[in-house]
């Protein structure tokens, strides 16, 4: 970790798939969330969190559930000390983790971007991220942008392509670049 943002670099074996959420704003999962978690991703060995945990026993519980967290600072994680970015590669490929906060629906990707590049300037494959509560996979000048929407709290998609219910993904670097699939519960 380095600088005012702190930020970490984590490798993950290609074809080794993540869980990825975000965004669940809680002091601790409720019990139908959690055995949700445990059905889809039982078999994963890391439990990505984009952010907007809100409280440590969310992140406590996860662990004591077997998962392997890896989390980045939300915008409302004052009771965290978890990095702000974190840099994950696998297979040759680069995917900046960051929550995006610091405005709404408009031009996050390109706040995230801003953030990951203000302490990681490498080339970059992928960017996941969080903040908005709405799934997200695009890609925006090269760079696929992933965002799994909200696991607790789904926002309505203005482009209407995800209904508002809660959404969560499978994350992987596969011999083509990052692998991403959003699903709902």
């Amino acid at each position: 970790m380095d600088g005012l943002l702190k930020y970490k670099k984590i490798e993950i074996l290609p074809g080794e798939i993540c869980g990825v959420i975000s965004d669940t704003h809680s002091t601790f999962l409720p019990e139908e969330v959690v055995r949700n978690l445990r059905n889809y991703f039982h078999s994963v060995k890391y439990l990505l969190h984009l952010g907007d945990v809100t409280h440590p026993g969310v992140i406590n519980d996860l662990e004591a559930d077997g998962f392997s967290v890896i989390s980045v600072l939300g915008n409302n994680d004052r009771l965290l000390s978890t990095p702000s970015v974190v840099v994950l590669e696998g297979g040759g490929y680069k995917v900046g983790m960051v929550h995006g906060g610091g405005g709404g629906y408009g031009d996050v990707e390109k706040r995230c971007l801003r953030i990951i590049r203000s302490v990681f300037t490498d080339n970059l494959d992928g960017v996941l991220f969080g903040h908005i509560h709405i799934p997200v996979d695009k890609i925006i000048n090269g760079i696929r942008f992933m965002n799994p929407g909200s696991l607790i709290f789904p926002r309505h998609d203005p482009d209407e392509k995800y209904p508002a219910i809660p959404h969560a993904a499978f994350f992987s670097f596969g011999k083509d670049g990052p692998e991403f699939e959003i699903f709902s519960f």
